[in-house]
């Protein structure tokens, strides 16, 4: 049996050291047709996409071996397709496969891609009119510029979009990840299935955020209407300001929002994740309903406060006075008097309520 093991062992040492051995060449497909879409059909490998500085459109492919490219314009569509014709036991050695695609602005002024299975990424200097992208198991990254519509859908890829302003951005993945840096849109739509989202330094009038399983994290957004919603995923928005309407809504993963400014309306439900807010102002109504979870303020304040609970129990220190009604069937009461300002009405079942005011 050991003889076996070793003599396997060696064969797939030979079969590396020869794949390893073939050293990739560079071959150039100029592109003479004009298309409207982009098929790429490559198992695996990375391919870029720049803006070309010589006028010229062109693939530049590193080949090797009896891996090479098959480059054709069908019905409008430009056709790239790695052809492998290594047998089994090659193919177990992963290939060196990469390609550049050099286009010019006039030649794409929209981008509609359709790739499988590899790594794509749209370098900086382009400004698209429209751009649809959908892929399968690779990653996207898209550093170029878009005006009207960005459509991205993924199956179990990553999506990273950054430096991008269109009126409007679609991302959808099932397992992957998506990230999206320093945009600047009106609506900018995200949905994943198990995938994690993160979302920075973006301006946008309506955000909308889904996700089943995944975490998900807002840093540095503005003037934006806010909806996230997530199952067991944990939630956090921190360092937002000239928020409009907020909502979330989770089931067992954590609420948690930090240095939230200017927020004129927040509402979280969940069923037993914990809610926790800290130095965040609301400027009119807070509302916070949780099962099972606890919910804490620290440095917050709203002009008027709504929390209930069953089992939760709430605590918090307000920055203003409140004009306090609390109820808990079974727990303990510990608030401030009453005083001039809003409201601050807290409902539990069998949680604590204990609230102050800073500086007092």
């Amino acid at each position: 049996m050991k003889k076996v093991t070793v003599l396997i062992l060696s064969i797939l040492f030979m079969i590396f050291a020869s794949s390893c051995s073939i050293i990739p060449t560079t071959k150039t497909y100029f592109l003479k047709e004009s298309f409207n879409k982009i098929a790429i059909n490559i198992d695996d490998g990375d391919i870029n996409i720049f803006l070309s500085d010589t006028n010229e459109n062109k693939i530049t492919c590193a080949e090797q071996g009896q891996i090479f490219t098959d480059v054709k314009v069908v019905d409008g569509t430009l056709v790239i397709e790695k052809i492998d014709k290594r047998n089994f036991f090659d193919r177990l050695i992963p290939s060196l496969y990469c390609a550049d695609i050099f286009l010019t602005q006039e030649l794409v002024e929209s981008l509609d891609i359709e790739y499988y299975s590899c790594d794509v990424t749209i370098h900086p200097g382009f400004t698209f009119n429209d751009v649809i992208l959908a892929g399968s198991t690779g990653e996207l990254e898209l550093k170029s510029n878009v005006i009207n519509t960005l459509n991205v859908e993924m199956s179990t890829g990553d999506i990273k979009i950054s430096d991008c302003n269109p009126k409007e951005i679609n991302l959808k993945a099932t397992s992957g990840d998506i990230d999206v840096k320093s945009v600047n849109t009106e609506t900018l739509n995200v949905e994943t299935s198990t995938g994690d989202v993160k979302i920075i330094d973006c301006i946008a009038n309506q955000t909308t955020v889904k996700s089943r399983t995944g975490d998900i994290e807002v840093k540095t957004i503005s003037n934006s209407n806010l909806e996230v919603q997530t199952s067991s995923g944990k939630i956090g928005v921190a360092n937002a300001n000239s928020l409009e309407n907020v909502s979330v809504k989770a089931t067992t993963g954590n609420v948690t929002f930090t240095n939230v400014k200017d927020c004129n309306k927040l509402g979280i439900t969940t069923t037993t994740g914990n809610i926790k807010i800290v130095n965040t102002t609301v400027e009119k109504n807070f509302n916070a309903n949780s099962t099972t979870g606890n919910v804490y303020l620290e440095a917050f304040d709203a002009e008027n406060i709504y929390v209930t609970t069953t089992t939760g129990s709430v605590e918090g220190t307000l920055l203003s006075s409140k004009f306090f009604v609390v109820k808990s069937d079974m727990g303990k009461e510990t608030v401030p008097a009453s005083r001039d300002g809003g409201d601050c009405i807290i409902n539990t079942t069998t949680g604590d309520i204990t609230m102050t005011i800073k500086g007092e």
